[in-house]
């Protein structure tokens, strides 16, 4: 297969974070629900982000 003319598809459907949240974050304490949310909120799929993006959303709010 010729890669550089190939177009991988990494991603064919967007995850709905509320089933994610309540398939696998039972073990998730509340604050740690809250974060995703924000992040979510602020980023949602299609923006790229850093520690220091994280940082400065969350710590605002702690």
């Amino acid at each position: 297969m010729d890669i550089e003319n190939g177009k991988v598809d990494i991603q064919d459907k967007k995850v709905d974070i509320e089933s994610v949240l309540s398939e696998k974050g039972s073990n998730f304490s509340v604050k740690t629900t809250v974060h995703i949310h924000r992040l979510f909120e602020k980023f949602g799929f299609d923006e790229v982000f850093g520690r220091s993006a994280v940082m400065e959303l969350l710590v605002i709010w702690d």
